[in-house]
This record gives C-alpha cells, sequence and structure tokens, in this order.
C-alpha cells in the first residue's frame, strides 16, 4: 500500500513539473564573456549524423550535479535533452539553423540555460574550421589540437577542453569555463555514427 502511494506521489510529481516547463524560443548567439557573443554555426555544418547518451557532470561554486544527456545531430537539426536521475526531461534544446527552441522545468532554467549548453556542446565537438570564423567575429580566438581546445580572449583563455582521445566521442572530455567558474566532466556512453 505504502509503496502505490509513493509511486503515485512521484507520478503525480512528475506530471506537474512536466506541465509547467518553459517554453521559449531563443536568439542563435550566445555571449561567451562579456562582449564577445558567439553565433551559432548551422546544425549542417558538422561533418556526421550522430545519436548519443552522454553522462555530464557539472561543477560550480563547490556544487556538483549529474545528468544524462541525450543527443542527436543531423544535418537536419541538433538536439540536446537533459535527463534527471528519476528518468524526467530537465531542459531541451533544438537548433534547426534557423531558430532554436527550448523548454526547461522552472527550477533548472536558473541553473542550467539550455541555450548555452548548446553553445559548450557545439564548442567542445564542432570541427575548428567551422569554429574560428565564428569565434573571430565576436573577437575571440580559437587554438585546436587532437587533445586540446581553447577558447581565448586577447590571447588568454576564457575556454579549456582537455580530450581522453582523438575521438572525441570517446572516453572523457572536460571542459571548462573560466569566466563564468563552471567545470563539466562529458563522458559518452553510447554513439551510433
Amino acid at each position: 500500500m505504502r509503496k502505490n502511494r509513493i509511486l503515485l506521489i512521484c507520478g503525480l510529481l512528475l506530471a506537474l513539473t512536466a506541465c509547467s516547463s518553459i517554453r521559449q524560443q531563443a536568439p542563435s548567439r550566445v555571449t561567451l564573456a562579456k562582449d564577445h557573443p558567439f553565433t551559432l554555426p548551422q546544425p549542417n555544418s558538422y561533418p556526421q549524423k550522430i545519436t548519443a547518451t552522454q553522462l555530464v557532470s557539472g561543477k560550480y561554486k563547490q556544487q556538483t550535479h549529474s545528468l544524462q544527456f541525450q543527443v542527436e545531430q543531423s544535418p537536419e537539426r541538433l538536439v540536446l535533452v537533459g535527463i534527471s536521475p528519476w528518468g524526467g526531461e530537465l531542459f531541451s534544446a533544438n537548433w534547426d539553423g534557423k531558430e532554436i527552441k527550448t523548454s526547461s522545468l522552472p527550477a533548472v532554467s536558473k541553473q542550467l540555460q539550455p541555450l548555452y549548453m548548446l553553445a559548450d556542446f557545439i564548442i567542445t565537438y564542432y570541427p575548428a574550421k567551422v569554429l574560428s570564423p565564428l569565434l573571430a567575429r565576436g573577437g575571440m580566438t580559437l587554438q585546436d589540437t587532437p587533445l586540446t581546445r581553447s577558447v581565448l580572449v586577447d590571447g588568454k583563455p576564457l575556454i579549456q577542453i582537455n580530450y581522453q582521445y582523438p575521438d572525441h566521442w570517446r572516453g572523457k572530455i572536460t571542459y571548462r569555463h573560466i569566466q563564468r567558474h563552471y567545470s563539466l566532466t562529458i563522458e559518452t556512453i553510447q554513439a551510433q555514427h
């Protein structure tokens, strides 16, 4: 009896949070640092179609949170969905090259902004030849090697990324946004190319 009651309460809470999500359209531009905008590249500029499941741990101000991400990258769109430990959708971002549609639970939207998570993903995975001119338009430069990537402002690191393997869909990735004081550890559990 008690078990059924707990399941009913969890189900109701999940239904209520799903009903209260915030849906909005966002600009295709993200401010990575003060006075340094980054225009998102078109989804078709990524060289392959991929579907992936990732575990992402984020650290900000001594707090660490872990989420599962579902990623779908195709020439038509990039979709990023953050899933809670109980299996519910916390946020999503869908970029089709014309508009970005985001949705998130109200409590989540203040902490994890889907637009910024989308930009973090793009900076981590998109080819340097695609990113470099877009970052340059915002006054930033990109340094890229098979195992590291840095976004620089005035020669100083703004974002630092370390890859475990040259195939960035294998192993662990550490992403650090120096100015905003947060870091991500990304591990791809499953990827289908």
